[in-house]
């Protein structure tokens, strides 16, 4: 699917060379056969012949993606957003990749600027910012109420927010009613 969009955005522009194109189309053929090796050089080759070409770059770090790579998709997309920040397309699936590769942080400015809730809110709660996890997860949640993935990180969220709000309330009252009702409650 993807390489098929390259595919036609590339072919809408008239000023590509019939060697680049010839690439786009192998490296569409190569993808959607599933010879994920395959459209990674193909889309290679056409970031080496059109470094400026966003979508080449765009190609290539879905073909990574496609692959299971998400670290290797990082550099490519990173790449397509140098001449247009303005690429949604490219911010989710950079977004998508950080946090595959573990990079939560990372992921978090690209995901937000596509408004995607389920990954950003992931991604806020392994980042350590649980209050913001959660109001994402909850959005997420509206669209996909029984989603397990997105029950489970709205729970650890949630519990995160309570074990720091338990710890606080035995750290700076130890003495409390209520620090005493907790202990009792805990054992």
């Amino acid at each position: 699917m993807l390489a098929t969009l390259i595919t036609v955005v590339l072919a809408a522009q008239q000023t590509l060379p019939p060697e680049v194109m010839k690439h786009v189309g192998a490296a569409a053929d190569a993808q959607n056969a599933g010879r994920h090796d395959e459209a990674i050089r193909e889309f290679a080759r056409v970031t080496v012949l059109m470094p400026d070409l966003a979508a080449g770059h765009v190609g290539l770090g879905g073909a990574y993606m496609r692959k299971g790579d998400f670290a290797g998709a990082i550099a490519p997309l990173r790449h397509a957003l140098e001449p247009n920040a303005e690429l949604p397309g490219a911010h989710q699936m950079l977004g998508f990749s950080l946090l595959a590769a573990v990079y939560a942080a990372q992921a978090i400015p690209h995901l937000e600027k596509v408004k995607v809730h389920d990954a950003l809110g992931i991604a806020l709660f392994l980042a350590g910012q649980p209050v913001d996890a959660i109001v994402h997860l909850k959005a997420a949640l509206d669209q996909r109420p029984n989603d397990p993935e997105l029950l489970y990180y709205l729970g650890r969220a949630s519990g995160m927010i309570s074990k720091q709000s338990f710890d606080a309330l035995q750290g700076q009252y130890p003495a409390a009613a209520r620090t005493h009702q907790l202990k009792g409650e805990l054992n």
